[in-house]
């Protein structure tokens, strides 16, 4: 089953941190098919649409948000790397907040 984000602000995460305002994300089965313009999509059929307009995508990024088993991981991510992401995302999330493209 294929899975289709549609017109999400996606954060790539690749070397040259691209952002892209329109995007798309195809997940087919357990893997990325597709992260790039909306408008370059793939054709369907999709199991799933996900309207992601107003939303922030990072692909391969989970948010589980659980406090306590973090404990037993910490210190295994490099503080740097975390601190990078952290600010990237900070200020993509700001910076499109303020022209009202995020809920």
């Amino acid at each position: 089953m294929k899975l289709l984000i549609r017109n999400a602000l996606i954060v790539t995460m690749n070397e040259q941190n691209d952002v892209i305002e329109k995007g798309s994300i195809v997940i087919d089965g357990n893997q990325l098919a597709y992260v790039g313009p909306v408008e370059w999509t793939p054709p369907g059929p999709f199991g799933q649409t996900i309207d992601g307009d107003r939303m922030i995508a990072v692909p391969g990024m989970v948010n589980s948000h659980c406090h306590s088993p973090a404990n037993l991981v910490r210190g295994m991510m490099p503080k740097q790397a975390f601190r990078n992401l952290a600010s990237l995302l900070s200020s993509v999330s700001q910076r499109h907040a303020r022209r009202g493209l995020l809920r």
